[in-house]
């Protein structure tokens, strides 16, 4: 007869679900000075060429689109889903060898030890209003190898 593992605080089978909406969810202040450069942007881009005022708002909004796009995680006993616009990722715990614990989220790494290649490699799981910390903390903890 195997060996049952123990009860989880989500019980077992729950998932843990929340959506993260960083622009909602950091203080206006910080929110409104980002609003605020991109408007700047457009405006001397629009005053000196139409084409690179343009594109300069293109990348803008690819690279902070995580910032004002919803994103949306699962995390199950199995492993983690995270849904943001085209960009879909469903791993396994055992892709992941460590975890470190921040402010406004956890972020899971590919490498044992830290890589100049984590970022491209590793998830961030960022907190939202829905998002229970300490269950989430507590089934990486258990899933992740070491902190």
């Amino acid at each position: 007869m195997p060996a049952e593992e123990p009860a989880s605080p989500t019980g077992g089978t729950d998932v843990l679900r929340w959506v993260s909406l960083p622009i909602r969810d950091e203080p206006w202040p910080k929110s409104a000075l980002l609003v605020g450069l991109i408007v700047l942007t457009a405006v001397i881009g629009a005053l000196q060429a139409a084409f690179l005022g343009g594109l300069a708002l293109l990348l803008m909004f690819i690279l902070l689109g995580p910032y004002f796009l919803p994103c949306r995680y699962e995390l199950t006993e199995r492993g983690m889903k995270k849904f943001f616009f085209m960009f879909n990722r469903d791993r396994t715990w055992d892709t992941y060898k460590r975890y470190v614990i921040q402010r406004d989220g956890v972020f899971l790494s590919t490498y044992a030890t830290p890589s100049r290649l984590d970022s491209f490699r590793g998830d961030f799981v960022r907190f939202g209003p829905g998002a229970d910390r300490d269950a989430v903390i507590d089934l990486i903890r258990r899933r992740v190898g070491t902190p």
